[in-house]
């Protein structure tokens, strides 16, 4: 009986010892923060200045910078985290970053529509 007991403790300290590196692991996926997040409107090209248009982009590309930090920090730390996760959660993982990506590319194609209307607007004009 002694012996099953013991076998049992040593289960539960090796169980608590993995536990804990998961958990230290977690806390340091943490440090890539929250994905950053567009909240400006981007100008209606037909109306804008040249310096709307000028900050629009400097704002894009502030954001497409911090994206792309998030995203290699998150590729990261993926790669400790990833040999933990079900199959599921590494997919959920992957979805969130391609998500991600894909609002940027968005957001990216919306101003590059915003620039032709722009110089549309300045041939007229």
């Amino acid at each position: 009986m002694k012996v099953r007991v013991r076998n049992i403790k040593n289960i539960l300290y090796v169980s608590v010892f993995i536990m804990a590196g998961f958990f230290s692991m977690s806390l340091q996926a943490a440090d890539c923060g929250e994905p950053p997040e567009f909240v400006y409107k981007l100008p209606d090209g037909s109306g804008a200045s040249a310096e709307d248009m000028q900050d629009a982009r400097d704002r894009l590309m502030g954001y497409s910078e911090k994206v792309d930090g998030f995203i290699t920090c998150m590729d990261q730390r993926g790669t400790l985290l990833k040999t933990y996760m079900t199959k599921e959660q590494q997919d959920r993982w992957e979805d969130d970053l391609n998500a991600l990506h894909n609002q940027r590319r968005d957001y990216q194609l919306a101003f590059n529509e915003v620039i032709r209307t722009f110089r549309r607007a300045q041939k007229v004009g």
